[in-house]
């Protein structure tokens, strides 16, 4: 359709659990951005890629601070429910 090998996934309205995962990683994908809020600080899940939001509002500062990875921790029970169903 598009003329190219497309090898990310997208959840649709960012939905996943476990089984969702599994089946994007069958499906020969390399790794699939989710919408759970933080930095990427691994490629540990490369299947639940976080995001952060910045808009033309966004300070230097506060990039840098979403960049930082201070962030994560208040993520991180977010992150563990929908990536590894804690």
């Amino acid at each position: 359709m598009i003329g190219a090998e497309v090898s990310t996934f997208a959840y649709p309205y960012g939905l996943f659990d476990a089984r969702v995962v599994k089946a994007v990683r069958d499906a020969g994908y390399i790794a699939a951005c989710s919408v759970l809020r933080g930095a990427v600080q691994d490629s540990q899940h490369t299947f639940a890629l976080k995001r952060i939001m910045v808009t033309e509002g966004t300070s230097r500062l506060r990039l840098r601070y979403f960049m930082s990875g201070l962030l994560d921790f208040e993520y991180r029970r977010e992150f563990e429910s929908a990536v590894l169903g804690r």
